[in-house]
């Protein structure tokens, strides 16, 4: 649950405070900070159960060649070192096997989140995440591409990348509740033109509310629903509090109506989702894909969220920023690149004798397909 710097730390405080009870404090230290150095290591990012098998194991050797080292460094002979003491190596070896089971009861007790929990939520088979596709298949579409470029820029400025897929998957959730409200969902029509603005507007804004609800009642942790509820701030929905300012422009506008309840993204993640979300967004919007429309649309919309205070509870920097841009702008230019437009096969006499030898093999085999000319 703890960094590697952290984690270590905690280690040998245990172990020097632990030394004070044992025979020979000295063996003691040396056996079990070498232990705790491979624990940490090789624990660094746990996310599958083999990794904590094969952690207890290399702790196993360690134990065993340290042992018998400062046994054989003592002068003691090979013949009489203490091998049963190898058998209680064992035990402990296996033993450690049971902090498997212990990573959901601290989860729970403390509010900890690990990153094997965090790799269950992630699985798109999962039951919630399953429901969702069938029920939004455009929006979980674009929940999908925001975590790709989530991701990408949680990689290159240091933040959790993990968490923030996760985040990302789930970010939108409140969308089943009304999936056809939503453009990404609809086929023809949609039913926001026949509402008011501010009341199309309040539908829209209500899916972070819902979100958070359809979160809590699949117990989801508290870290992912702050993706849900952060995602877009304090944020106007653009679309129709400009077309309330442009049909009414002498009418004093509720901005309330407009505008998302927030909380603003308080942690890296959050802020990169919040980016991400925004930017794929806007850019199923643009006429022609190449890298200077791109890295316009990127500009503004980050910009446009810096200038409106998004980040300010965020400890994301200006640096950061820069390189979510760049990053942006990458990935968006490898998701929408022009593909050749392949040459159809002439009808040719050729063609024509080959389909007619094939025809005429199907019949001998009694085959019920035919091939036929379009």
């Amino acid at each position: 649950f703890f960094d590697s710097r952290t984690a270590l730390y905690v280690h040998i405080v245990t172990i020097l405070l632990a030394a004070q009870m044992v025979p020979d404090a000295t063996e003691f230290v040396v056996l079990q900070i070498l232990a705790g150095m491979v624990a940490v290591s090789s624990l660094k990012d746990m996310n599958s159960r083999s990794q904590l098998v094969q952690s207890a194991v290399l702790i196993f050797f360690v134990y065993a060649i340290s042992f018998v080292s400062m046994e054989l460094s003592r002068g003691v002979a090979i013949g009489t070192i203490d091998w049963p003491m190898l058998f209680v190596f064992v035990v402990n070896a296996v033993a450690l096997l049971f902090a498997y089971g212990l990573i959901f009861i601290i989860e729970k007790l403390f509010g900890f989140l690990s990153e094997v929990t965090l790799v269950e939520l992630s699985n798109i088979n999962s039951p919630l995440l399953m429901e969702f596709s069938e029920k939004c298949p455009g929006t979980f579409q674009h929940v999908l591409q925001v975590s790709n470029l989530a991701v990408e820029v949680a990689k290159k400025i240091g933040a959790n990348a993990l968490l923030v897929r996760t985040g990302a998957l789930y970010h939108d959730l409140g969308k089943m509740v009304n999936p056809m409200y939503y453009t990404e969902n609809q086929t023809g029509m949609n039913p926001l033109n026949e509402l008011p603005y501010d009341e199309a507007a309040q539908v829209i804004i209500s899916h972070v509310q819902e979100g958070v609800n359809i979160a809590e009642k699949w117990n989801l942790p508290y870290q992912i629903i702050e993706f849900i509820s952060m995602h877009h701030g304090c944020s106007k929905v653009k679309y129709f509090y400009n077309s309330f300012k442009n049909k009414y422009p002498d009418k004093e506008i509720d901005e309330a109506k407009f505008t998302y309840p927030g909380p603003l993204p308080a942690t890296k993640e959050t802020a990169i989702l919040m980016m991400s979300d925004a930017v794929e967004a806007a850019s199923r919007s643009l006429k022609s894909y190449d890298e200077e429309s791109i890295s316009k649309l990127v500009e503004n919309v980050v910009n446009g969220q810096i200038a409106e205070g998004q980040f300010k509870n965020s400890p994301i920097s200006f640096k950061d920023v820069e390189v979510a841009k760049r990053v942006f702008v990458e990935k968006l230019k490898n998701i929408y690149h022009t593909r050749i437009q392949y040459p159809e096969l002439k009808n040719n006499k050729e063609d024509k004798s080959a389909l007619g030898e094939i025809n005429k093999t199907l019949k001998k085999v009694r085959t019920p397909y035919r091939f036929q000319k379009k």
